[in-house]
């Protein structure tokens, strides 16, 4: 640069870009990687939204066999076993395949009629 001239050489202005470009490649992996931690967060609070009223049904109303549906995240399954107390192993997986939660109960085999 020349002495008594003001401003940047294109050199200096290539630099600051590229450091300014690989900044930004950070930043936007940053919030990638933040969006999909987000999204298994809100799977994850769904299937065990799931899994609390389906084992919540289970000890209300007996466990009555095997079952499963098909929910916003993905499928979930349960099975139960065993007589008078029955174990139930309720599973969620996402769509993708991965599994979100997986638990066992113990469950009720069967209900008394109400009044």
């Amino acid at each position: 640069m020349r002495v008594g001239r003001r401003g940047f050489t294109l050199a200096e202005i290539l630099v600051a870009l590229v450091v300014l470009a690989v900044g930004l490649l950070g930043v936007s992996g940053t919030f990638l990687y933040a969006a999909q931690t987000m999204a298994r967060a809100r799977d994850l609070e769904w299937a065990v939204q799931e899994v609390r009223a389906i084992a919540d049904s289970l000890a209300r109303f007996g466990a009555a066999g095997d079952g499963g549906l098909e929910a916003p995240f993905g499928p979930v399954r349960w099975t139960v076993e065993g007589r008078p107390v029955a174990l139930a192993r309720i599973t969620a997986k996402s769509r993708s395949g991965g599994l979100l939660i997986d638990v066992s109960v113990l469950v009720p085999a069967s209900t008394p009629a109400g009044p």
